[in-house]
């Protein structure tokens, strides 16, 4: 399945036919930000969808479905501010609650970017034939 489809099944319906209204097949990624309207990156640049506000309804339906209704089985990634589901990276953002020094999770979320993964024909370039040229193998 294509990234951009799997990232979408995330969002919450109101929010996903507006992200492939928009054309989610060059998306980089999406953003989910408390009180704003849903944002979709492409190109490096960021563009407002036509959207509610997002709410903590909308920040609760991602994080539900990116684990599978099991938020616990992902506390230990989502320690570190991310969830991984189907090579998607799904950042979260929020008000932590500390113990012994670290992260022992989250009391609120204020925000989600969907991190869409994608091929980049070329961009090592010429890396490859140089590493082999310093005799590197």
């Amino acid at each position: 399945m294509k990234a951009y489809v799997e990232a979408a099944q995330l969002l919450p319906p109101e929010y996903r036919d507006e992200f492939l209204k928009y054309g989610g097949e060059s998306a980089e990624e999406i953003r989910l930000r408390s009180g704003r309207k849903a944002g979709v990156v492409r190109c490096g640049a960021e563009t407002e969808l036509n959207t509610p506000a997002v709410g903590a309804p909308a920040l609760l339906y991602v994080i539900e479905k990116a684990t599978g209704a099991s938020v616990h089985s992902a506390a230990d990634t989502l320690k570190n501010g991310f969830i991984s589901r189907h090579g998607l990276r799904i950042g979260v953002c929020g008000q932590a609650v500390m113990k012994d020094g670290g992260v022992a999770g989250y009391r609120s979320c204020g925000s989600v970017n969907i991190r869409i993964p994608r091929e980049c024909k070329g961009i090592g370039g010429d890396v490859p034939d140089r590493l082999r040229e310093s005799g590197y193998d």
